[in-house]
């Protein structure tokens, strides 16, 4: 996957961005209305990778008001899971909110996402709680903390 590019995304990629988050969430998916508002929010902090002007996965960051750094969301199409993209495109974030000086980054990830936990290993995050209904009744996620 040598040709893969990253770049900001433009407000034409939110479709395509929405069209990847349904495949990957289903029936728990952005809206396109949140995606907008990420777009307008973080401009600096979505991002989509690129193969062949296709784009096949999308990253989108935010700040809090205390400054911390937030990986909302990663999706990466199906058809090119498990190779390595999700990794490039979350270790681009952190370089993102290195250039802005944040200096704690918090992700979720669910406890049985074995390869995103991996992922979020093999960058540096560690598990700091885990919350059992942290998107609503028995929808748990574990929070992973990256300190630069």
């Amino acid at each position: 996957m040598h040709n893969i590019k990253i770049r900001k995304c433009k407000n034409s990629d939110l479709g395509d961005i929405e069209d990847i988050d349904k495949l990957c969430f289903p029936g728990a998916n952005y809206p396109r209305f949140v995606l907008r508002q990420y777009y307008d929010l973080f401009p600096d902090l979505l991002m989509a990778a690129i193969i062949n002007e296709e784009i096949i996965a999308y990253v989108a960051g935010g700040l809090d008001c205390q400054k911390r750094g937030w990986a909302l969301s990663l999706a990466v199409h199906p058809l090119y899971q498990n190779k390595g993209i999700g990794k490039k495109l979350l270790g681009k974030l952190i370089i993102r909110f290195e250039e802005i000086n944040t200096k704690i980054i918090i992700l979720t990830v669910k406890p049985e996402n074995k390869a995103a936990q991996a992922v979020c290993k093999d960058l540096g995050f560690k598990l700091i709680n885990t919350e059992t209904d942290y998107f609503g009744d028995g929808d748990p996620r574990d929070v992973l903390e990256l300190r630069i």
